[in-house]
C-alpha cells in the first residue's frame, strides 16, 4: 500500500484506481483525496447535501467524489475515531463510483 496522493481527473478515474470493496479508513482517505476539487470545480458552486456530506444513489460521478471528498475531509479533521457508521458510507460511495464507471 502506498502512502502518496495521486491526483485523478474524473474524466480519467477508471476502475483501477478504486479502493477494493472492504477498504479500511486509510485506503478511503487516498482515494477521496485523489479528486482536487481546485482542478475540477468551476464557479457553479455544489449542492448542500454535497456539502452535508449526504450520499445520494442519483449523482453522477463527479458528485460523487465530491461527497466523497468531503466525507474525508470532515472525520480527518474530528478528533475521534471515524464512526462505523460513516465508514460504511465512504464505502457506499466507492461502491456508487464502482457502478457508474461500470455502466460507462
Amino acid at each position: 500500500m502506498t502512502n502518496s496522493i495521486k491526483i485523478i481527473k474524473t474524466a480519467r478515474l477508471s476502475l483501477k484506481e478504486l479502493p477494493n470493496p472492504n477498504a479500511d479508513w486509510h485506503e478511503l482517505s487516498l482515494f477521496a483525496l485523489s479528486f482536487d476539487p481546485r482542478m475540477e470545480l468551476d464557479n457553479s458552486g455544489i449542492s448542500e447535501d454535497l456539502v452535508l456530506r449526504k450520499l445520494k444513489d442519483t449523482y453522477n460521478l463527479k458528485e460523487l467524489r465530491i461527497c466523497l471528498y468531503n466525507m474525508q475531509r470532515w472525520w480527518n479533521n474530528k478528533t475521534v475515531k471515524i464512526e462505523d457508521s460513516a465508514l460504511k458510507d465512504m464505502r457506499c460511495a466507492v461502491e456508487l463510483i464502482r457502478s457508474k464507471l461500470d455502466s460507462k
